[in-house]
């Protein structure tokens, strides 16, 4: 499944959370939230996509792999510390949808928003250039079929695939 670089289905999925994204900002953008089973999908997505599929991949593949060649520290750690908080808003947003508390939603999903953006920048702009100057020739390739491996996985029952169609619903509502 190798496809040129380390991070090259990394960078397609963070365009497609990024698209997610939007959508989400869009939907918030009415006066009144919109029905509570189309907030629970983009929920649903942030939860199994961006951060079970895509951050799952990034600490069990990328992560592990620049280590094993000799890149970790700092940069890494904070990128991990930044999943853990996003797993958490996520969350959050969960509790205060189930609580009906509509302003702290708003609220929480404003910060999440924010978030997920300056994350993803920060992991296109950055680790993932080093990644892929590092990830070269074999170590590219075992990282590409671990990826090809992790994307076979279900998430809570969810293939990949379905995700992705999970999406794009989102997207196109």
């Amino acid at each position: 499944m190798s496809n040129g670089s380390a991070t090259a289905l990394l960078r397609e999925q963070h365009r497609l959370i990024l698209r997610v994204v939007d959508a989400f900002e869009r939907t918030l953008a009415d006066s009144a939230l919109p029905p509570r089973t189309r907030l629970e999908s983009f929920i649903t997505f942030f939860r199994l996509f961006t951060d079970a599929c895509h951050h799952g991949g990034e600490e069990d593949v990328l992560f592990e792999s620049m280590e094993e060649e000799g890149v970790g520290g700092g940069p890494i750690d904070a990128l991990r510390e930044e999943h853990r908080h996003g797993r958490a808003l996520v969350r959050a947003l969960a509790d205060d949808l189930a609580r009906t508390d509509d302003a702290a939603f708003r609220e929480r999903a404003e910060d999440y928003i924010d978030f997920i953006r300056a994350h993803i920048a920060r992991e296109d702009e950055g680790l993932f250039d080093v990644a892929d100057n590092v990830l070269e020739g074999p170590a590219c390739a075992r990282v590409c079929d671990a990826y090809e491996t992790l994307c076979r996985r279900r998430f809570e029952g969810f293939s990949l695939e379905q995700l992705e169609r999970l999406a794009a619903g989102l997207i196109d509502q």
